[in-house]
């Protein structure tokens, strides 16, 4: 089975700011800011669109019990839906079966290992963990080191909250549907 394990950029590429055609996969990226709240101590909110070319299409499966391929849509086009291949530019935990994928902003997505280690990623300033407690509904937490921030995420993959190393928090509330 294809591993769903994708850069956010490629080491080359050819565009501008706000959309870039990768040189690995030739897929087309445009990032789009529709709104910035400012936040204590840094801690801004930043919503943005990504449209991504590769999310722009049905998953292709073998059904086992037609003898024959068949599509499905992704779980993006229900966890976010925007349109063919777009979504929120924010984490979400993937969840299928016990395979785990993590996506973050500006770094892409990866394979969550048994042993809850970011397969793929090359450098030591995140960790990926089960969480219980604090903050209510939190699952795993998501540590980024380096920018001192900690994603928490309930059962389903949502991200609930976004704390930094002042305890200042931005909150996520979703829907019944699961919708932000």
């Amino acid at each position: 089975q294809q591993k769903e394990l994708r850069f956010n950029q490629a080491p080359f590429s050819v565009g501008d700011l706000n959309e870039q055609i990768s040189t690995v996969d030739g897929s087309l990226r445009i990032v789009q800011t529709d709104l910035v709240l400012p936040g204590p101590n840094g801690l801004n909110f930043e919503l943005r669109r990504v449209y991504d070319s590769s999310r722009g299409k049905d998953d292709i499966f073998y059904n086992e019990n037609r003898h024959r391929q068949a599509t499905r849509k992704l779980e993006e086009d229900t966890r976010f839906p925007l349109g063919k291949g777009w979504i929120w530019d924010i984490p979400y935990l993937k969840i299928s079966g016990d395979q785990k994928h993590l996506y973050m902003p500006e770094f892409g997505s990866f394979a969550i290992s048994e042993r809850n280690e970011l397969l793929g990623y090359p450098f030591d300033d995140l960790s990926f963990g089960p969480r219980y407690g604090e903050p209510a509904g939190a699952r795993y937490v998501l540590s980024d080191y380096k920018n001192g921030l900690e994603y928490y995420f309930d059962d389903y993959g949502l991200l609930v909250q976004i704390n930094d190393n002042y305890d200042n928090a931005i909150n996520f509330y979703y829907d019944r549907l699961g919708e932000l």
